[in-house]
């Protein structure tokens, strides 16, 4: 008898341990349209496109970054890498930049136009969860996803 007990506690150890290592780390994935080429895949260099201080690539194309609204974990979430803080905490930015004629990025209502969008726009690049990642984009980076809960980010990966 305790052999099989035995057995049964060995066979939960694996399941519970495959379901763990089947189970996706949180990240954030910076998609693009397929045919984008030549944009280094580092932190600096999406700030500069996200803050449109980067606008055509190496080839002359132009860059078209999207946002999600400003409320998106998403969004906050990468805000915080790539700027240090919040959208709302880039708002004067804006403002100034808006006098030199330069426009914030636009902003789609959901990951799945954010996919559609850079789907068929030459040049667009915008993010989601690297769940949410099929064959229509590119993957240009992953970055990790902190102070996001597991159960966030399974809201996040649901298909609406």
């Amino acid at each position: 008898m305790r052999w099989i007990r035995w057995l049964g506690f060995l066979a939960g150890l694996t399941l519970t341990l495959g379901a763990a290592a089947a189970a996706p780390e949180p990240a954030l994935a910076i998609v693009t349209h397929p045919g984008l080429e030549g944009i280094a895949p580092r932190l600096n260099v999406l700030a500069r496109i996200f803050r449109r201080r980067q606008r055509i690539t190496a080839s002359g194309g132009p860059l078209v970054p999207v946002n999600l609204p400003v409320k998106h974990p998403l969004r906050r979430l990468l805000s915080r890498k790539l700027f240090h803080r919040d959208p709302e905490g880039m708002r004067a930015f804006w403002d100034r930049q808006y006098f030199h004629g330069i426009l914030p990025p636009p902003v789609l209502g959901s990951q799945e136009a954010v996919l559609r969008f850079v789907q068929r726009t030459p040049g667009a690049l915008g993010y989601v969860a690297r769940c949410r990642v099929d064959s229509r984009v590119r993957v240009l980076m992953v970055l990790p996803l902190t102070g996001l809960s597991d159960r966030d980010y399974a809201r996040l990966c649901r298909r609406p």
